[in-house]
């Protein structure tokens, strides 16, 4: 793996946090790098427990889950290919299953079809897996879906 110079920052050294987001959960998809880590850590700080989806068990998604668990929150890491429509499903259950609820999923994807990624895992949620409706409309590389997340 090649070492970025200068070192990012993720938000480790400058992020504090005010607690926001207490007794959320969410999402995050390609979160084992980039922007996906500075939202997780982000989230962390804000209060929210984090279910981490990567393509695949590394050292980039043990580094974010550490950071999270660093933060005081739980970080489930869940590994697969979100354009598989079985791990899309997986990948929502079993974070209600491992973290009690759903309140927030954030897709950052460098794939072209990252929007097409996000609608099928919302469509997931929708499916029965988690409580109330996903109401939102996504677009950009990083896209912050959440039915009710900050009160609304």
């Amino acid at each position: 793996m090649r070492q970025l110079q200068p070192k990012p920052d993720y938000g480790e050294d400058s992020y504090r946090g005010y607690g926001r987001l207490t007794g959320q959960v969410a999402l995050i998809t390609e979160a084992e790098s980039g922007v996906g880590r500075a939202v997780a850590l982000a989230f962390a700080r804000e209060g929210a427990d984090l279910a981490l989806s990567a393509l695949e068990q590394n050292a980039d998604i043990d580094e974010t889950a550490r950071l999270v668990k660093h933060a005081g929150r739980r970080a489930v890491v869940i590994c697969g290919d979100v354009r598989d429509e079985d791990y899309r499903q997986f990948l929502v259950k079993n974070t209600i299953v491992r973290l009690g609820h759903l309140d927030g999923l954030v897709t950052s994807s460098a794939a072209q079809d990252h929007r097409d990624a996000t609608a099928r895992i919302l469509a997931a949620i929708r499916s029965g897996y988690a409580a109330g409706q996903a109401r939102s409309a996504c677009g950009g590389r990083a896209s912050l879906c959440v039915p009710g997340f900050f009160g609304g």
